[in-house]
């Protein structure tokens, strides 16, 4: 009895199907959820940042701003990043299961 099949009485997974299973298993371990949420997390704490460095007058606010603003071009540059893997595993995965 093979460790694929959920059931008794169900076939056993070709290799093929193996190996789009790993395929597959290996696609969601490349890191992206961060990828995706850290522009919109460094859009929020910048205009956060800029209402209460205004506010109270605090000094730096500018500096602070525009490292920020690098960060988030950044993160946009990682999204991409992740977004162009996903693509690449796809291709890979639909070229072995077809």
């Amino acid at each position: 009895m093979s460790a694929y099949p959920l059931y008794d009485d169900e076939p056993e997974l070709t290799e093929e199907e193996k190996l789009v299973a790993e395929l597959i298993a290996l696609n969601q371990r490349i890191p992206g959820g961060a990828q995706i949420a850290m522009p919109l997390q460094l859009d929020n704490s910048m205009k956060d940042i800029a209402a209460l460095f205004a506010e109270h007058g605090l000094p730096l606010r500018d500096e602070l701003l525009a490292e920020l603003a690098r960060w988030r071009d950044h993160a946009e540059q990682g999204f991409a990043f992740i977004q162009q893997c996903d693509r690449l595993m796809q291709t890979v995965i639909r070229s072995v299961g077809v």
